[in-house]
């Protein structure tokens, strides 16, 4: 899936999974940043917890509730 800035998404729970993230983990975030057009692999996400990543694009999923 291809996003654009200001989408709404959430981590893809296989990643979270992976990474043994299970507390405190954002509900969603929007994407604010892609990274350059021909390789558009991360975005930069300000998540609804108040912080703001970067990660990479293939670990996002759109947000149903968007």
């Amino acid at each position: 899936m291809s996003f654009k800035i200001g989408d709404l998404v959430r981590h893809k729970s296989e990643f979270l999974r992976n990474i043994f993230w299970c507390l405190d983990v954002p509900l969603n975030g929007k994407i604010v940043e892609l990274g350059p057009v021909r390789c558009p692999l991360v975005a930069r996400v300000n998540w609804s917890d108040g912080t703001s990543t970067r990660i990479l694009v293939s670990n996002l999923e759109a947000d149903p509730r968007s």
